[in-house]
């Protein structure tokens, strides 16, 4: 299609080191994830800043973090259309698992206590994902504080129930 694009690399992932800071919380790997989130927050906020359009392709759910915090950081205005199976809107507290991947939106949308977390000092330069500006759709499998989270926080939810009943174009 003739598109120019500029391949930025791979993001070479922080390896958990019986030396990383474990801080006060249940999430597993946290310090890891949070290193790693900083590290494609500085490339997407970099490309973002430039006036690029930004693809992030590959890794865990949890790159999600740092790849809309270095765009929020560029646009403060920026709404996120989620579309995905799962909120990803959990606590340490409130995950049956404990995985990061679960928390993205809740550390975007500033939900929970920073400060609990080394290595999450980045996310104070990063405006806070205002939740009336996130959209979801095709949830499916949503945890008990997630759907608590987002009834409280009044999200647009839309279930893949209501992607069959409604279809795509109705819900987008």
């Amino acid at each position: 299609m003739g598109w120019r694009y500029e391949d930025c690399g791979d993001i070479q992932p922080h390896k958990p080191t019986s030396q990383d800071p474990v801080g006060e919380t249940a999430a597993k790997n946290a310090y890891s994830v949070l290193e790693t989130n900083r590290r494609l927050h500085e490339v997407t906020h970099s490309e973002a800043a430039k006036g690029n359009f930004v693809l992030t392709l590959g890794g865990d759910h949890s790159v999600a973090m740092g790849s809309i915090a270095g765009i929020l950081r560029a646009r403060p205005e920026l709404s996120v259309l989620w579309v995905d199976a799962h909120a990803d809107i959990n606590s340490p507290e409130g995950s049956p698992s404990g995985n990061m991947h679960g928390m993205p939106v809740a550390f975007l949308s500033k939900l929970l206590q920073l400060q609990q977390f080394p290595g999450s000092e980045w996310l104070n330069d990063v405006p806070t994902l205002d939740p009336s500006r996130i959209a979801y759709v095709a949830l499916r499998d949503v945890d008990t504080f997630e759907r608590q989270q987002i009834a409280k926080l009044n999200i647009k939810a839309f279930s893949m129930r209501d992607l069959d009943k409604y279809g795509i174009g109705r819900v987008m």
